[in-house]
């Protein structure tokens, strides 16, 4: 017999105790991440890939979590006395009229994918997968993925009035945002990504949500302003208009350079933006002056001054990054649409006259100076942890106080080392004896920092002892190096300054 086929449905609150009634069934059963993950043998995605799902249901026996693992994450079908057990106390008609099951011939079948959140007790309705990975339809909710965990990792979570999530998809941001936002207002230019965001917000009882459609600003009204705007737009750089969610429409990289320069009318002072941008770049080079051009020319475009911070994730030459976003015509063994599709794009991205093409986050800070500030770092290959903003807040309040100081106050400065971070040194056999060649200092936390360390540097953090001033760690360093005081002062205060900005070291009061 052939397999009932998959109604797509778009979830509804008509009836807001029904809602109530589904979070209820879902804690009842235990429906968390840990538990997901357990009952799975997955890994962090949650993913269940389409040769995984036999084994996947003999894990899961016949209990209520088992039976909506089976409905939201498998795709897999119950029988209508599981459904309804799994379900209570949400009636199975109930669940069919707000269009998160459907009923088949003799089963009933999850319609839409719900999926528990790592570290918090949120819970994400999205659209499921295609049966074949190579035709999404064009309005496709996505649910949570590695961009939308990365800018929750980036986002402060302080106490604001207001919040604004651009783009919010299935408002996974702006749930994360209600949390310490007194109101929230998400906006997606995808009707039925609306519908997701307002369910979504039900779901996990974050009333001071307000989903509205537009596109871009358009959404927002003449005179608003924010504290809090974070974004996760289709920032892709694409040639297709194939997904809301993925292609912008627009040419080249003007999603991410119209958002980067616009952001800030709208932000009141001191507010914070933290965007997920993609952005073309002259060559795959590692030189921050390289990469991370284009993305000043943006915030000097802005109608008002920002403080800026760019994180890089990665840079890609045309053909791995067209190869990247379209493997999975590969996965879905379409290889005709495949080569046809990283054709197109390598061409469109030749007719620009690509170097590279780069993704990666900015963080803006609106501030009334004359001259802002701007900052670059790579982030770290492996995921952030969920405390990493902390860890940027308190170097944005670090970079602050360095601004504030001049050389004859650093040097008055306690100065002491963190101990989050490890010296790593690679020494060679030579002349009789293994000689360091390589010293680098590694942050453990954060943005895993990376600092160089070269015999004067070692010097100077030899003298750091924690009861020593700099300018005490800098006449200890000059005894040792055998030089004037003055000229090792003067060489080694910038690099004390970047040690102290990237979190290396730690200063205290004045000595």
């Amino acid at each position: 017999m052939a397999p009932e086929a998959r109604h797509r449905t778009t979830p509804s609150i008509r009836r807001p105790d029904s809602v109530v009634a589904l979070r209820r069934a879902l804690d009842a059963a235990g429906y968390t991440f840990a538990a997901v993950r357990e009952a799975l043998g997955a890994d962090e995605t949650l993913m269940v890939l389409p040769h995984q799902v036999p084994l996947a249901n003999r894990r899961l026996g016949d209990g209520p979590l088992g039976t909506l693992i089976r409905l939201f994450v498998v795709d897999g079908t119950v029988t209508t006395e599981q459904a309804a057990r799994a379900l209570a106390p949400l009636s199975l008609q109930e669940a069919i009229g707000m269009g998160v099951v459907t009923l088949g011939r003799s089963r009933v079948h999850g319609a839409v994918r719900i999926l528990p959140t790592n570290g918090a007790s949120f819970v994400f309705a999205s659209d499921l997968d295609a049966t074949d990975p190579s035709d999404l339809p064009a309005d496709f909710v996505m649910g949570v993925t590695e961009s939308s965990r990365l800018l929750a990792c980036l986002t402060v979570r302080r106490p604001v009035e207001r919040a604004l999530d651009l783009g919010t998809g299935c408002g996974y941001q702006a749930v994360f945002a209600a949390q310490h936002a007194r109101q929230v207002v998400a906006t997606d230019v995808n009707p039925r990504a609306v519908a997701f965001a307002r369910f979504n917000a039900m779901l996990n009882g974050a009333d001071n949500i307000e989903v509205r459609s537009g596109d871009g600003f358009g959404a927002v009204q003449e005179g608003e302003a924010f504290d809090l705007i974070v974004c996760n737009p289709p920032f892709v750089i694409s040639p297709d208009r194939a997904f809301t969610y993925r292609d912008s429409g627009l040419h080249a990289d003007d999603v991410s350079h119209n958002l980067v320069r616009q952001v800030p009318r709208f932000l009141r002072p001191s507010g914070l933006a933290h965007l997920l941008v993609s952005w073309i770049h002259p060559h795959s080079s590692d030189a921050d002056d390289e990469w991370s051009g284009p993305l000043r020319g943006w915030v000097a475009e802005a109608a008002e001054p920002c403080d800026a911070w760019f994180f890089r994730k990665g840079s890609y030459d045309p053909l791995a990054y067209a190869i990247m976003w379209n493997q999975r015509l590969a996965l879905a063994n379409q290889m005709p649409r495949y080569v046809a599709a990283v054709d197109r794009w390598t061409r469109y991205f030749e007719h620009l006259g690509v170097g590279a093409l780069a993704w990666g986050a900015v963080w803006l800070r609106r501030r009334d100076v004359e001259r802002p500030r701007v900052r670059c770092d790579e982030l770290p290959e492996a995921s952030l942890s969920a405390d990493a903003a902390n860890e940027l807040v308190r170097l944005l309040e670090t970079d602050d106080l360095l601004e504030g100081l001049s050389d004859a106050e650093l040097l008055a400065c306690g100065v002491s080392v963190r101990g989050d971070q490890r010296l790593e040194q690679v020494m060679r056999w030579s002349g009789g004896a293994f000689r360091t060649v390589d010293a680098s200092l590694i942050r453990d936390t954060g943005l895993a920092s990376r600092a160089e360390v070269d015999p004067p540097l070692a010097a100077v953090l030899a003298g750091v002892d924690g009861s020593r001033t700099v300018g005490q760690v800098l006449e200890h360093a000059a005894r040792a190096l055998g030089g004037d005081p003055a000229a090792v002062s003067a060489q080694a205060l910038p690099a004390i300054r970047q040690l102290v900005s990237h979190g290396f070291l730690e200063l205290g009061g004045v000595g």
